[in-house]
């Protein structure tokens, strides 16, 4: 008895005299739907299973960084290189890299995702360690590029095409410079790649803090119920998604970590494709008849941010004064209605006589064959029918959508999802130079004052009071000409096991981002005395 007494007394002493911290060590297996096909940051697309991977096998530009400065104008931005940086393989990596990478980035044969990015930006080099970066204008926000940027060793790649390159090897065997660096794949007899297996980097200790975590699996699988099959039998540990409905299907112990990001969903209007959408008093009726709550707890599950704005709620210089814009209020959608001269009729839909013609209040919402667009489009259409609109929900194959659709401008009303980057660059998005492809203008929309407050965006330091000023005052611009109805941001759901103690990601813009802070991640830990 004197015996147990002591033992209990020692483990009491120790708990209460110790602190728990991570360790060094173990492994962990992240689940993730789709296919590896490029892992290279020159060809990987954003939201798939190549951005995942290249963000734990790549370092990008602005962490490889010593030194980030610019000229007073933000023309011309200079990086330097930290001393010592080295790719996987232990070879440095140089500014000819970067520029390399930046280049064929830039290439029409490359065909690179990102080549928007760097239109009127070129590269120059100073030394080995330092490149010269030369806008066309002033471009404050030029750290959001850089950010997005993971340079690709040269050596690799010099002698191929924009596209052999596209056959290269190293496309799913890396060699990059980040936390973790590509050890084997499997594949499967179909072709089907079913999983890489990453192993921390010590060459990454030249950029950052190598990671706690020694072995860092991902599992592939064709659709979500077969991921989430295998993380409720525990083969693997933790997934991401954006899919409320797999919170009900978890069967095992999970955290669920609810992450706010800067994605949000948007239904744009097109006033050039529909003539009712050329009234003001159309396009704000349809915002007084959507009940944006009802299509949270519907359609998002509640795992979300009801928006109203051009930007989500989740930036810290979201302006509030927009929220007196937007209510549920059906009534006011009809008198709005009826002010614009359309008549309910006994259909139960509204008509007016346009270009001497009867014309009924009726749209086509396009927006893509995937949860939970699908679910918000039928919401949408419920919601409007119920004041007399008549909709019809036209739902699109992913590709469609943005090869085609996007390209044309082919839709009436597009539903859509949109994501921001941290420090926000709405030139894309709503500057009235972007309304066709390659633009992102999606609403065609025009506005002198809107179009004055970007370019001034881009010419202000987004660490002062003006550039937080500007972009309130732009997000007010937008929101009070109704271009487009802003439904909101949904949470990033990032689900493990409850056993797994050390996982936190706290703000993500794109899906990759989950990775930010990979190199903190732990599955062990041990007691240190206070």
């Amino acid at each position: 008895m004197l015996v147990i007494s002591g033992f209990l007394a020692f483990f009491y002493t120790l708990s209460q005299g110790t602190l728990v911290v991570p360790r060094q060590g173990g492994d962990y297996t992240e689940g993730i739907v789709g296919q590896p096909a490029f892992v290279n940051p020159i060809l990987a697309h954003d939201g798939t299973p190549d951005k995942d991977l290249v963000k734990l096998i790549f370092a990008n530009a602005y962490d490889i960084a010593e030194s980030v400065k610019h000229s007073d104008d933000f023309r011309v931005w200079t990086l330097r290189i930290k001393e010592g940086a080295l790719w996987h393989d232990g070879t440095p990596i140089t500014s000819d890299d970067i520029i390399f990478t930046v280049r064929q980035i830039k290439s029409l044969e490359t065909s690179s995702p990102i080549a928007a990015d760097w239109q009127n930006i070129e590269p120059q080099r100073v030394s080995e360690r330092e490149v010269r970066f030369e806008a066309l204008n002033t471009y404050t926000l030029f750290e959001n590029v850089l950010k997005e940027l993971y340079p690709v060793p040269k050596k690799l790649f010099v002698n191929l095409s924009g596209q052999t390159m596209r056959l290269s090897s190293y496309n799913l065997e890396p060699v990059g410079s980040g936390p973790f660096a590509f050890k084997s794949l499997e594949r499967r007899k179909d072709g089907f790649i079913s999983s890489y297996v990453l192993t921390a980097a010590p060459t990454y200790a030249t950029i950052g803090n190598e990671p706690l975590i020694q072995t860092f699996n991902v599992l592939f699988f064709e659709n979500e119920d077969k991921l989430l099959a295998s993380y409720n039998v525990g083969t693997i540990d933790g997934f991401g998604t954006y899919s409320a409905d797999s919170i009900a299907q978890l069967k095992i112990p999970s955290t669920i970590r609810r992450i706010p990001s800067t994605k949000y969903y948007v239904a744009f209007f097109n006033q050039s494709a529909n003539e009712a959408l050329k009234s003001l008093a159309v396009r704000e009726a349809l915002s007084y008849a959507t009940d944006k709550n009802a299509i949270l707890a519907n359609a998002l599950g509640g795992e979300g941010i009801i928006g109203n704005g051009p930007l989500p709620k989740t930036f810290p210089f979201y302006n509030k004064n927009i929220d007196s814009l937007y209510s549920f209020n059906p009534t006011k959608a009809k008198d709005l209605l009826i002010s614009d001269e359309w008549t309910l009729l006994e259909d139960s839909l509204w008509h007016k006589t346009i270009l001497g013609q009867d014309t009924i209040l009726s749209f086509i919402i396009k927006t893509p064959d995937i949860d939970p667009l699908k679910d918000v489009a039928t919401q949408l259409q419920s919601q409007w029918e119920a004041v007399g609109v008549r909709v019809d929900v036209s739902s699109v194959d992913p590709t469609i959508i943005s090869n085609e659709t996007i390209r044309t401008r082919n839709y009436e009303i597009l539903l859509f999802g949109n994501i921001w980057s941290a420090t926000p660059d709405p030139y894309s998005f709503w500057h009235s130079s972007e309304r066709f492809y390659p633009g992102l203008n999606l609403a065609l929309y025009q506005n002198d004052s809107a179009d004055r407050l970007i370019n001034s965006l881009r010419q202000t330091d987004p660490a002062g009071n003006a550039y937080v000023d500007t972009i309130k005052e732009l997000q007010l611009t937008i929101a009070q000409d109704y271009p487009a109805l802003f439904l909101g941001s949904p949470y990033y759901l990032y689900i493990m096991k409850s056993t797994i103690p050390g996982i936190s990601v706290d703000f993500i813009t794109l899906p990759h981002h989950r990775f930010d802070t990979v190199s903190d991640w732990y599955v062990r830990t041990k007691r240190i005395f206070e």
